[in-house]
């Protein structure tokens, strides 16, 4: 049975290098992702990948998106930086 990943910070190099390598194994899984502002991308990602949760960050409390994405996860790569990186790594805890 392949392991959930949730990715947080989705849409930036980290993160699209990451659901590339998802895509490819066959032990991994995608289950969440979230971007900070790039909804576009984001909804780009989601018609490729097919994640059962997708969402950006600014639209509503960012640490109620981080914890939804990471319910379900067995994995969460955060690729978030600054200040809001920490905090989804504190939340994942």
């Amino acid at each position: 049975m392949p392991r959930k990943v949730a990715v947080l910070g989705s849409t930036g190099s980290i993160g699209v290098q990451a659901l590339d390598v998802i895509a490819e194994s066959p032990e991994l899984e995608l289950c969440s992702m979230v971007c900070g502002t790039s909804r576009s991308k984001l909804e780009t990602q989601k018609a490729r990948y097919g994640p059962c949760y997708a969402e950006c960050a600014s639209a509503g409390s960012p640490d109620t998106i981080f914890r939804r994405a990471m319910e379900k996860a067995d994995i969460v790569l955060n690729a978030i930086v600054g200040g809001a990186g920490l905090r989804a790594s504190l939340l994942a805890q």
